[in-house]
């Protein structure tokens, strides 16, 4: 995924809004982080493997298996990452593309 993409909405829909005759797109970091996490292994036809599935982490206390996925997939996504925080409370990612 590239750093500057279509935006989804809520429903998964693209709007092709044109902008001064050519279509608008926007920064999309954080939407891609989403369906990263959300999406399991093999949902991608394109990418079998990427997708984190991290619904399945509930009931699951292995925190540092979950962190290493999550790590992973921003990684192979072309994403630095300068901070990611999991617990049992919340997930926190500060990351950004690669230049």
């Amino acid at each position: 995924m590239k750093a500057l993409r279509l935006i989804q909405d809520e429903s998964g829909s693209v709007d092709l809004e044109l902008a001064g005759g050519t279509m608008a797109v926007g920064e999309v970091l954080e939407q891609n982080q989403y369906l990263l996490l959300i999406t399991h292994q093999g949902e991608w036809k394109e990418f079998p493997l990427v997708g984190v599935g991290i619904g399945d982490i509930v009931n699951d206390n292995d925190l540092p298996k979950w962190k290493r996925a999550i790590s992973e997939a921003l990684e192979q996504d072309g994403q630095t990452i300068e901070k990611l925080e999991l617990t049992t409370e919340k997930l926190n990612i500060k990351a950004s593309y690669r230049q």
